[in-house]
C-alpha cells in the first residue's frame, strides 16, 4: 500500500532502474517484528530520500495490524539482488536486532545474520545433532559456517571447546555477543572463509 503510493518507483533487475528494491521480514517465536527494506537512491537527492524514510516510519507505526518492533534500511545500487549480510544497515525506528530463544539460549539476530526461519524445527535439529555426535567432555566441535552461533553454542556443554568458523563479520559478532549473553566460555568464533579458518581452528585444537 505503502509502495503504491511512493513518489520512487519500484526496482526493475532488468534495467536496474529504480528506488524500492527488497522487502524482507522478519520475526520471532518472542513475537518481534523487524522491517528490512533495501533501496537504491542513485540519482535520488538526498531530500527526498530523506522524505521517504519519514514517511514509512509514519506509515509502518501506524498502519500495521501487528507491532512492528524494527525497520531497517539498507542502501544498495548492487547489479545482484539480495541484502547484503555485512551491511551497512540503517535502523529508521526500534531496536536494533531481534532476540530469539532456542533449547534455553537466548540469541541476538542482527539485520544481516543467517537464522533459521523455523525455531521449532531448528530446537529439534541441534537435539538431535548432540544426540548423533555423542561428544564427552574431551570433544572438540567444530561448527563450520556457524551463523550467529546457534549450533556451536547448544553443544558447548557437552564438550570442551566448540570452534565456529563464519564468512560474515557480522553474524560472528552477534555469535560472540550470544556466547557472552548466555555465559558460555569455552567456544571461539574465527571470521573468514571456512577453508581457511579451519587451519588456525585445527591449530588450537
Amino acid at each position: 500500500e505503502y509502495l503504491a503510493t511512493s513518489r520512487q518507483p519500484i526496482y526493475e533487475k532488468f534495467t536496474h532502474m529504480g528506488f524500492w528494491r527488497l522487502l524482507c521480514v522478519r520475526d520471532t517465536t518472542g513475537e518481534e517484528v523487524m522491517i528490512i527494506l533495501q533501496v537504491d537512491p542513485s540519482g535520488v537527492e538526498e531530500e527526498e530520500v530523506h522524505k521517504e524514510k519519514t514517511e514509512l516510519i509514519a506509515f509502518v507505526q501506524s498502519n500495521f495490524p501487528f507491532p512492528v518492533t524494527s525497520l531497517v534500511l539498507q542502501e544498495s545500487n548492487n547489479k545482484s539482488s539480495g541484502l547484503l549480510p555485512d551491511g551497512p544497515f540503517e535502523t529508521l525506528w526500534g531496536s536494533e536486532d531481534l532476540t530469539e530463544s532456542v533449547l534455553g539460549l537466548k540469541f541476538r539476530i542482527s539485520p544481516g545474520a543467517f537464522f533459521q526461519v523455523n525455531t521449532g524445527a531448528a530446537e529439534k535439529l541441534y537435539s538431535l545433532i548432540g544426540d548423533w555426535i555423542a561428544s564427552d567432555p574431551e570433544t572438540t566441535v567444530l561448527d563450520i559456517c556457524c551463523g550467529t552461533g546457534t549450533i556451536g553454542l547448544t553443544l558447548a556443554a557437552r564438550a570442551k571447546q566448540v570452534l565456529g568458523l563464519e564468512l560474515v563479520a557480522s553474524a560472528v559478532e552477534d555469535a560472540g555477543k550470544n556466547a557472552q549473553r548466555n555465559g558460555v566460555t569455552n567456544i571461539k568464533f574465527l571470521v573468514g572463509r571456512a577453508e581457511k579458518t579451519i587451519r588456525e581452528a585445527l591449530r588450537t585444537t
